[in-house]
């Protein structure tokens, strides 16, 4: 792995003016970018600009051509609304001691015929890109995201309510076009469903990003040997406190954010770029 770049924030502003002047020149990319979103795509290729370029046209056109699942993003439509109260995305508020940060995506309605899947992808992405221009929870732009998904209340019915053609791009997503560095997975209060779940999804998955799933049993402690107990929240063992008062502090940020994800034109191209002159995808 590439050494890590620490610049300056007068180097780190540098290195957005010069992204910015690129943007402008492409007329058909989104020219009202944020500066955060900006340092994302850089700090994913340790500030290889050349990269960070490549990997922006390559994510914003695999949206321009899956536009059922990236726009149409208003949190207070029915489709959104409904899945905010069946599942939960709640970033933990702080980071681990290697400046990584924490997210737990779990079902709070286990009742399967209210999994719809696709406004799940939706939903999931809308709030991973409120993420994205949000601050992290240290000074420093976060070195790496964990993902812990929690398997309970997952049952059959669920699995056969998945969209495959949906969860392809997903994981295509997520593994080639995010300008997000994933350094572990967990999967926890795993049943043995989590054999048929895998059967589907392995396929999927790069060798690299199958080696960091790890999985937990129900009613063990193994997960804190990976996450210290003061990350993670009263429900999950942690000393953070209840997961309530995270998901308060999210819920309020995607309000106040709900004018700018409502925006298509933030984050969809206005003609096609090649969609398979895809970046290195060795995330440094």
């Amino acid at each position: 792995m590439t050494s890590k770049v620490i610049l300056s924030d007068y180097e780190m502003d540098e290195k957005v003016q010069e992204f910015r002047k690129w943007i402008n020149l492409q007329s058909h990319l989104p020219q009202n970018i944020e500066k955060m979103l900006l340092l994302r795509y850089l700090k994913t290729y340790n500030f290889n600009l050349e990269k960070a370029q490549k990997l922006l046209e390559y994510s914003l056109d695999i949206r321009a051509n899956n536009q059922h699942i990236f726009t149409g993003r208003d949190p207070l439509s029915p489709e959104i609304a409904g899945m905010l109260n069946a599942i939960e995305i709640v970033p933990m508020l702080k980071a681990t001691p290697e400046n990584f940060k924490v997210c737990i995506l779990r079902l709070i309605d286990y009742n399967s015929t209210n999994f719809v899947f696709n406004d799940v992808i939706k939903t999931f992405f809308m709030f991973a890109d409120l993420r994205l221009i949000s601050p992290d929870p240290n000074p420093e732009l976060a070195d790496g995201e964990i993902p812990i998904f929690d398997m309970k209340g997952m049952t059959i019915w669920h699995l056969f309510r998945v969209n495959f053609s949906t969860l392809r791009l997903y994981f295509k997503y997520v593994q080639e076009a995010h300008p997000v560095r994933v350094t572990q997975c967990h999967v926890i209060n795993c049943t043995p469903l989590l054999t048929k779940i895998m059967s589907l999804i392995r396929p999927l998955l790069k060798p690299e990003v199958a080696a960091r799933l790890q999985f937990h049993s129900p009613d063990t402690d193994t997960l804190f040997k990976c996450i210290p107990r003061d990350l993670l929240p009263t429900e999950y063992g942690g000393t953070a406190g209840p997961i309530a008062n995270m998901k308060d502090y999210w819920m309020k940020r995607l309000m106040e954010k709900r004018n700018y994800l409502k925006n298509d034109s933030n984050w969809i191209v206005d003609s096609k770029v090649d969609s398979n002159n895809n970046p290195m995808h060795d995330k440094e």
